[in-house]
């Protein structure tokens, strides 16, 4: 059996400071959006939440977190 494939894709949006990525936003179109810790812990502020659920920690979130250090390696702010 083939996995499904739907239109509602996760943007993980790292905020960086100085090359270090501090927090980052997840969020989709039927999910909504969530800030999280790099410990994959849902930060105190964020907007409003359109599914309790909320959006799971993908598989490859250590090598995200990588990708975003080394984008923003000499900014000293950075969304990437």
């Amino acid at each position: 059996m083939q996995d499904e494939i739907t239109n509602d894709l996760i943007d993980y949006k790292f905020y960086c400071f100085d090359g270090e990525p501090k927090f980052l936003i997840a969020q989709s179109d039927t999910l909504g959006k969530y800030f999280y810790s790099l410990n994959w812990e849902e930060m105190p502020f964020g907007w409003k939440k359109k599914d309790p659920n909320k959006i799971n920690k993908p598989t490859n979130f250590n090598e995200l977190i990588d990708l975003s250090k080394k984008l923003s390696e000499w900014i000293s702010f950075c969304k990437s």
